[in-house]
C-alpha cells in the first residue's frame, strides 16, 4: 500500500450515518468526503485467513450531484441521512446507492456520486486515492455544518 493515510477504525464508523473528512485535490481546491459502511456484506480484513469479517465501506465526495452546493453529510452526530443500503440527499430526498454511488430517484436519476478511492486493511480504513490528499477530519466549516439552504425533507 503506497501514499495510503489512515482515516478512521471500521469500528468507530456509525452503524447507519457517515463519517466526513475533508481532502485537498491538486489544485488545492479542498472539498469534503463522506465515508459510510456499506451493505455490501464484509471485507477482507487483511489478517491473512480466509475470514472476511470486516463491513465493506464505500466513500464519496459530499455533494448531491442535482444541486453540488448540496451536502450530503451535513456534520452533527449522525452524519449523513441513510435508508436500505442509500445516502439521502436532505434537500431533494434525491437516493443514492452507497455501494455504486448511483442514483435512480428523481431529480438525480441517472447521476453517480464522485468516487473516492479507500481501502480496508486489518479494520482500518485507508485514503488510497492518489489524486486527494487528506487535510483533517471533519468538513470545510465545521463551525455551523449546515448548508447554505434549508431542507424541504422532514426525515
Amino acid at each position: 500500500m503506497t501514499d495510503a493515510t489512515e482515516l478512521v477504525a471500521v469500528s468507530e464508523l456509525p452503524e447507519a450515518g457517515s463519517y466526513r473528512f475533508t481532502v485537498s485535490e491538486p489544485s488545492g481546491l479542498e472539498e469534503e468526503v463522506l465515508l459510510a459502511r456499506t451493505d455490501a456484506g464484509t471485507t477482507d480484513d487483511g489478517a491473512g485467513d480466509d475470514t472476511d469479517d470486516t463491513p465493506a465501506v464505500a466513500a464519496w465526495k459530499n455533494f448531491c450531484m442535482h444541486e453540488p452546493d448540496q451536502r450530503l453529510d451535513r456534520g452533527g452526530d449522525v452524519g449523513a441521512a441513510m435508508r436500505d443500503g442509500q445516502v439521502i440527499c436532505p434537500r431533494h430526498g434525491a437516493m443514492f446507492d452507497l455501494e455504486t454511488g448511483y442514483c435512480d430517484t428523481d431529480p438525480a436519476a441517472g447521476q453517480t456520486l464522485v468516487s473516492v478511492d479507500v481501502e480496508v486493511r486489518d479494520g482500518v480504513v485507508y485514503l488510497t486515492d492518489e489524486a486527494l490528499t487528506f487535510e483533517h477530519e471533519g468538513g470545510l466549516d465545521d463551525d455551523d455544518g449546515m448548508p447554505s439552504s434549508t431542507s424541504h425533507l422532514g426525515l
